[in-house]
């Protein structure tokens, strides 16, 4: 019985598998079966392709790196220059005035524009013969006085012996002064007086008919010549001296904490150095002369609110050297020259000293971090000038600004530091400065853009 069952079984599913099949071949050929075998087909080889697919092997991409110079920030305490412009003007300037009438007899050599001349020298005379008669005149005055003055002397004892004489009778009497003439010697004392006065004012006049230089200076301005008839108070030139010329600077308000103002004694004055472009001299190129700052107008001005400071230029014309400024090697200083100034200020510290052209908008630079990516970075400027900036926070010892300019480039760039150079190269110091070497490579792009 139990054969019969497997029996039974076997042809039962020999005969279930043959109908399956019968009913897979019918559907297999049919119009909807086609399609949805080949898609189940399709499925089951994508499932085996992925089921004994071979992991993808993983590969760093290579990445070029940007080749760029760096400056090593270094903090230093530096004194902070203040920029300004001016012009050089003489500390006075006298108008030379006619103090006697006369015609101009001589002129000196120095006496024309732009001549020297030192304190004392002889620069004009007018004719002086008028007063040297008055002069004479007036000494005969004083003679005819001292001799009516003595006239009296001896008439006033003359007569205080008669009065005498009329009293010896023991009588007691008071003379009057007008026995004993007194007022007669009053009046010639006076007229004494009044002709030695004439004669130191005839005198006088006679000397003012020679013009002397008050002080060392150069004429500015002549205004008559030989045989010209000038009245008193007319002008007869201008002049200025040259022992010191002066430069008044404006500077703004809030830099003035920067500079180191003078005491009341003077003391104490920042330093100024004035540049000047000077196309006389043999090279072409500017020259420089060394200055200090002595006073302030005291007074803001309501409108640009500066304040004008002034610095002092000493021996600006080079008179006082050996050989009186004629060597080659000396540029003079001219009044009327526009120069700039560089004020020395106040000693800060923790101040770092870039060039100019590293700052972005902002107040950003562009620094390399620890992994060699660029990162930008804030930075608070203290003072900019033409070549450098002075930056006083926002960097630290021993971060690397990028001195290369990268094309557009964005944080995280990856970069190759070729050449360092400490920010010591800028303090205080213009491009012109720098080794030539430097100025060539590391420089070339501030340098055109200047």
């Amino acid at each position: 019985m139990m054969l019969n069952r497997e029996l039974f079984s076997k042809e039962a599913s020999k005969e279930l598998f043959d109908k399956g099949w019968l009913h897979f071949r019918r559907f297999a050929e049919s119009p909807v079966g086609q399609p949805l075998l080949i898609i189940a087909g399709s499925i089951v080889i994508a499932m085996l392709l992925i089921w004994l697919r071979q992991p993808p092997q993983r590969t760093e991409p290579s990445v070029a790196l940007i080749p760029v110079k760096a400056a090593v920030v270094h903090m230093q305490q530096l004194p902070l220059r203040l920029r300004a412009v001016g012009t050089v003007a003489p500390h006075a300037e006298t108008t030379l005035l006619a103090e006697v009438a006369g015609r101009v007899q001589a002129t000196s050599p120095a006496f024309v524009a732009g001549g020297t001349f030192d304190a004392g020298e002889v620069l004009l005379r007018l004719d002086d013969r008028d007063y040297q008669a008055a002069l004479k005149q007036a000494e005969a005055a004083v003679a005819a006085a001292h001799s009516q003055l003595a006239l009296e002397h001896g008439q006033a004892d003359a007569a205080y012996q008669d009065w005498q004489a009329l009293h010896s009778d023991g009588r007691s009497s008071q003379a009057t002064d007008l026995a004993l003439r007194k007022p007669q010697m009053i009046s010639a004392k006076a007229q004494l007086a009044s002709a030695e006065a004439q004669r130191s004012q005839a005198q006088l006049n006679l000397e003012r008919t020679v013009l002397r230089a008050p002080y060392r200076g150069i004429i500015r301005r002549k205004n008559v010549d030989v045989g010209q008839y000038v009245a008193p108070g007319a002008v007869l030139g201008a002049s200025f001296p040259v022992d010191y010329a002066e430069v008044r600077l404006a500077l703004p308000e809030n830099q003035l904490n920067y500079l180191q103002l003078p005491d009341r004694h003077g003391r104490l004055a920042s330093k100024v150095s004035l540049s000047a472009d000077v196309s006389a001299t043999a090279s072409g190129g500017g020259r420089t002369w060394p200055a200090r700052i002595t006073r302030t107008e005291g007074v803001l001005d309501e409108r640009s609110r500066t304040l004008a400071i002034v610095a002092r230029v000493d021996d600006p014309y080079g008179l006082e050297r050996p050989g009186g400024g004629v060597a080659t090697s000396f540029e003079p200083l001219r009044i009327g020259t526009f120069v700039r100034a560089v004020i020395e200020g106040r000693q800060l510290d923790g101040l770092v000293t870039l060039p100019r052209h590293l700052l972005r908008a902002g107040n950003k630079l562009w620094v390399v971090d620890q992994h060699m990516a660029l990162q930008i970075r804030r930075v608070e400027v203290l003072q900019t000038h033409s070549d450098n900036v002075y930056i006083s926070s926002g960097l630290s010892e021993g971060d690397l600004v990028c001195l290369t300019p990268v094309g557009h480039p964005l944080p995280g760039t990856r970069v190759e530091i070729t050449e360092r150079v400490p920010s010591t190269l800028w303090s205080g110091m213009g491009v012109a400065a720098l080794p030539a070497e430097g100025r060539g490579s590391i420089f070339s792009a501030q340098l055109s853009g200047q």
